[in-house]
């Protein structure tokens, strides 16, 4: 879970053991070094090999797949669509955005990859008659994954596999769980695993 430390943005050199120079980056009271999300990612990328890596699918088909990192967001691009919108993002998904403004993940030669959007598709995508306080996150097979702003606890995220808006499933989790989770399963729909 992202820990909260002070209010404004700013970044300094740390270094690990074993590591290259790398940035603790804080904004809006995140500690990006104590977050599951930057965890989860920095552990991803360094497996990748020009972007890609070989994955396991179902009844042992092995495949490459390809990732695509758009660079970050800016705290002040972040806080301009709260306000936009007059909403407040949860401080997970605002980490992922500071470290890539929308991603497209385990993308295999065939298409289907789960594209994680930029804040301006956030928008573009958003659905007519969907609920004000959902904001489509990411797209995957026809499907959306939305973040429930109306929300106060962690269980935000919702998939929505058809147009139909009795059919939307809150996933119980919120972004870092499920990006966890994600990568855990190798870009497949564990949410839908009985």
């Amino acid at each position: 879970m992202c820990k909260l430390l002070m209010k404004s943005a700013y970044t300094f050199p740390i270094i690990k053991e074993g590591m290259k120079s790398a940035y603790l980056i804080k904004f809006e009271g995140i500690n990006m070094s104590d977050c599951l999300v930057n965890e989860t990612l920095t552990a991803l990328k360094k497996r990748l090999v020009n972007q890609e890596i070989e994955v396991q699918g179902e009844r042992g088909f092995l495949y490459k797949v390809e990732f695509e990192f758009n660079p970050p967001a800016s705290d002040s691009k972040i806080r301009e669509f709260e306000k936009n919108n007059n909403i407040t993002l949860p401080v997970d998904y605002k980490q992922f955005l500071l470290m890539h403004n929308g991603a497209v993940l385990f993308e295999p030669w065939f298409g289907g990859g789960f594209e994680l959007h930029s804040l301006w598709r956030i928008i573009d995508s958003k659905l007519e008659g969907m609920p004000e306080e959902w904001f489509p996150i990411g797209y995957q097979d026809g499907g959306q994954l939305f973040i429930d702003t109306s929300v106060a606890n962690e269980n935000y995220l919702i998939w929505l596999d058809s147009s139909i808006l009795e059919d939307a499933k809150y996933l119980n989790m919120n972004f870092e769980a499920w990006l966890d989770r994600f990568v855990v399963a190798q870009g497949a729909k564990f949410w839908e695993w009985e």
